[in-house]
């Protein structure tokens, strides 16, 4: 029995390799899937967004000229699915375009999205401002077009102070100036970023000069008295004014007036339920709102003896960017564009096509756009309006069509007055012709034989694999040659060369002739800007975001210096975190 377990162990140890050299047979192979081609819907501005791809770890977005050049070219991680652009060129027309890229073995980059056109307007200038004394603690100034807000700098001297007032301001008074003081005071205005440059230049310098007050000498009294007069009575301070300004689609300045008896200021209203210390600030900034909503505003004043009663104001915040811009119903020489409404939005405001500017057209969802042109690309644009002012726009894009595009007429079997004969005296009825042609497919004259070479249809566009697929609208087989400058900065000098590009015209232009470009050469250098004047602190901003069921007070430190660039002298100012604190709402 023994001997019977021994050979079975051993022919059990024999067959196990066996099984296991059996189970390392040949491994199916692993097909390897393509990405998705992704999508871009949106272009607001300067930030275009994208549809996005399964499995897909990172995007390549690149960009050129509308005229040609050279792609450039940036990668994005996921799960991001916009991107702003910073350094492109205004008032350049740009072609941009999207793939979709992944690192696993098993999937293969996607071919880019068809191209999309972005363009940036150049911001205006604002205009110097010109400012004035009027009279007493008061001056005055012009408004300037495209202001958004004002800063108004006061020097006692050599202390800087800064106060942020509202586009609509064309005066302020200094509650603070005290007699036998000189004070010299400058503005400027500030505008949107977008149709305007962020900072306009400052005003020429005024001095103020507050003389002093005249002594008066006290009447003698026979009898002295010790009743307490009105102003021996302590009282709360008075109620400041309260105006919102800097509207944006999520945030909103708070600034008052300064009230000579208060100690500090509280505030209320929005995501800030209960009343929050700001201590002597004369303004804040709220951010973190809702867009296209309207909130109340609260601020009172304080000190030792309790406080004043609350000044409200009330604003609504701009609208968002229209939803979703698409284009529709496209013929000849008309195209619809749809667009889907946002909150708080009173009307709306669209360009392009054959528009010089923009058109308000309403409460409304779509705007047909006629008198096109035939076989041109449009980009469309939609920007929604409210009594804040206007979002940012939202752009659809689309080409009409050919005219080989149109339906043809289908030919009727009506005869025409050419074949109707005329060889008779007595007039015959068109139905019943004396020399009946013989049939064809068409209603022309037997005369003009029908055409018997038939133009080949157009070939058709299958996608491909390379980073050069581009869609029809960005053939540049319609040129024999181009010509683009490249400028670089090397140091303090700005480099400049010029590069030409030439193919022959075949097909997709798959027979290039290369590209040529000149020697660098040196355009400008200008001297390095030295910094001078370092001036202590002049300010201080808070602003308090919402986040979540907490609010985070940031309260930021201001400086400012002059400096001197290619021998002018300007101003400066740098704006520092000084500390950040989470509080209640």
């Amino acid at each position: 029995m023994r001997l019977l377990l021994i050979t079975l162990l051993l022919i059990a140890a024999t067959l196990m390799p066996a099984a296991g050299n059996h189970a390392q047979g040949p491994i199916d192979p692993v097909e390897i899937i393509r990405l998705s081609r992704p999508t871009i819907f949106s272009i607001v501005h300067d930030t275009i967004s994208w549809s996005n791809v399964q499995h897909a770890e990172t995007y390549r977005i690149r960009w050129r000229p509308s005229s040609g050049g050279q792609w450039t070219k940036q990668i994005v991680s996921t799960p991001e699915t916009s991107f702003r652009f910073t350094e492109l060129s205004f008032d350049v027309e740009f072609r941009v375009q999207v793939q979709a890229r992944s690192s696993n073995p098993h999937h293969r980059d996607s071919i880019y999205s068809q191209s999309k056109t972005i363009f940036i307007p150049k911001p205006k200038t604002l205009a110097k401002p010109k400012l004035r004394h009027i009279s007493g603690r008061t001056v005055a100034w012009d408004k300037v077009t495209g202001a958004i807000s004002y800063v108004l700098q006061l020097d006692d001297r050599g202390e800087i102070s800064s106060k942020r007032l509202t586009g609509s301001s064309d005066k302020h008074t200094f509650p603070n100036f005290r007699p036998g003081r000189n004070y010299e005071i400058r503005i400027r205005a500030l505008g949107d970023s977008v149709r305007y440059k962020r900072r306009g230049p400052w005003s020429d310098t005024i001095k103020v000069i507050i003389p002093l007050a005249p002594t008066k000498t006290p009447i003698p009294t026979d009898t002295p008295t010790n009743t307490p007069t009105a102003t021996d009575t302590p009282a709360p301070p008075s109620a400041p004014t309260l105006r919102l300004s800097d509207i944006t689609d999520n945030s909103v300045n708070m600034t008052w007036i300064q009230v000579p008896e208060a100690e500090s200021y509280e505030v209320q209203g929005g995501f800030i339920r209960r009343w929050h210390d700001v201590g002597i600030h004369t303004s804040i900034r709220v951010s973190g709102l809702d867009a296209g909503t309207t909130y109340t505003m609260q601020v009172r004043a304080k000190n030792a003896h309790g406080a004043s009663p609350a000044t409200s104001a009330s604003a609504i915040t701009l609208p968002a960017a229209p939803r979703n811009p698409s284009a529709d119903m496209i013929t000849l020489d008309a195209i619809l564009l749809n667009w889907g409404k946002v909150k708080g939005a009173a009307s709306y405001e669209i360009s392009g096509g054959s528009l010089a500017d923009w058109l308000d057209v309403g409460d409304v969802a779509s705007y047909q756009f006629t008198g096109l042109t035939h076989s041109q690309a449009y980009t469309l644009r939609v920007r929604a309006k409210n009594a804040s002012g206007v979002s940012a726009s939202a752009s659809a894009f689309a080409t009409t069509l050919k005219p080989t595009d149109t339906p043809t007429s289908t030919p009727t079997d009506t005869p025409t007055p050419t074949d109707t004969p005329t060889q008779t005296d007595t007039p015959t009825q068109t139905d019943t012709p004396t020399h009946t042609p013989p049939p064809t497919d068409t209603a022309l004259p037997t005369a003009t034989p029908a055409p018997t070479d038939t133009p080949p249809p157009p070939p058709t566009k299958t996608p491909e694999d390379d980073d050069d697929d581009d869609d029809d609208h960005d053939d540049p087989c319609k040129k024999n040659s181009e010509t683009r400058t490249e400028t670089k900065t090397e140091g303090e000098c700005t480099l400049s060369r010029t590069c030409t590009r030439s193919w022959r015209v075949s097909g997709r232009c798959d027979t290039e002739g290369g590209e040529k470009c000149t020697d660098w050469r040196t355009d400008s250098c200008k001297e390095p800007c030295r910094r001078i004047n370092q001036k202590t602190v002049h300010g201080s901003e808070i602003e308090i975001h919402h986040q979540g069921s907490l609010c985070l007070r940031v309260e930021y430190r201001i400086d400012s210096w002059d400096y001197v660039c290619n021998g002018k002298t300007t101003s400066g100012s740098h704006k520092t975190i000084k500390s950040r604190t989470e509080v209640s709402c």
